[in-house]
C-alpha cells in the first residue's frame, strides 16, 4: 500500500499576527461595540439586525481561528467573512449618514470605514500571497 506524505511547510508568521489581529479587530473588539451599540441605543433595534449584528463578529472569530490552524477552508471563509463584514460595515455607515442630520458626514463615513476597508485589504493581499496559499494548500 502506497503511503501519502505530507509536505511539511513551516507556519508563515504573517498567519499568526494577521488572524491574531482579526480575531481582536472583528471578532471581540466589534463584538463589544455591536453589544454596547444594542444595549445603549437610543432606538431599539429590531431582533434580526442584533443577530446579524453578533453573529458575523462571532463568524469572523470562528474563521479566524480556523485559518489559524491552517486549514485552507478556514483561510478562503475568512477572506468571504471579512468582506461580507466591511460591506455591512459600509452600508450600516451610508445608511446612518443618509439619515443623519450631522454636517459632517463625509467625515464621518471616513473615519468609520477607514479601519475595516484597511483590514480587508491586509487580509486579501497576505492570505494570497504565494507562499501563504503553498502553506495552505499543502495537504491537497
Amino acid at each position: 500500500m502506497e503511503s501519502i506524505q505530507k509536505i511539511r511547510i513551516q507556519k508563515p508568521v504573517g498567519v499568526y499576527i494577521l488572524t491574531i489581529c482579526v480575531f481582536l479587530r472583528f471578532g471581540v473588539f466589534q463584538l463589544t461595540t455591536d453589544f454596547n451599540a444594542i444595549r445603549e441605543g437610543e432606538n431599539e433595534i429590531p431582533l434580526l439586525i442584533a443577530i446579524i449584528m453578533i453573529g458575523r463578529n462571532v463568524l469572523v472569530a470562528g474563521a479566524a481561528v480556523w485559518a489559524y490552524l491552517g486549514e485552507n477552508e478556514g483561510r478562503i471563509s475568512l477572506l468571504a467573512i471579512v468582506s461580507l463584514n466591511v460591506l455591512w460595515t459600509i452600508f450600516t455607515v451610508i445608511t446612518y449618514v443618509s439619515f443623519s442630520e450631522n454636517t459632517q458626514n463625509f467625515r464621518l463615513f471616513v473615519d468609520i470605514s477607514l479601519n475595516p476597508v484597511f483590514w480587508l485589504v491586509v487580509c486579501w493581499w497576505y492570505l494570497n500571497k504565494k507562499n501563504v496559499v503553498e502553506y495552505y494548500k499543502r495537504n491537497e
